[in-house]
């Protein structure tokens, strides 16, 4: 995902305050890109959340004779 946000109009954001909301998040890429992108165009702060995060479960696999 590096490269893929721009923000077009930076004046917008330029300073401000901005929260960014995702449904849900897995390895947090989208994010940082986002938060990277944001700050890049002047954003002042960058807060980050999601509603719900993957994970990988370790689950232990039997076997039967």
């Amino acid at each position: 995902v590096q490269n893929l946000y721009a923000v077009r109009e930076p004046n917008i954001v330029e300073g401000k305050n901005i929260i960014l909301l995702d449904d849900v998040v897995t390895s947090g890429a989208t994010m940082r890109e986002c938060a990277t992108t944001l700050f890049e165009a002047g954003a002042k702060t960058v807060i980050g959340i999601a509603l719900a995060k993957t994970f990988r479960a370790k689950l232990k696999t039997e076997r039967t004779c």
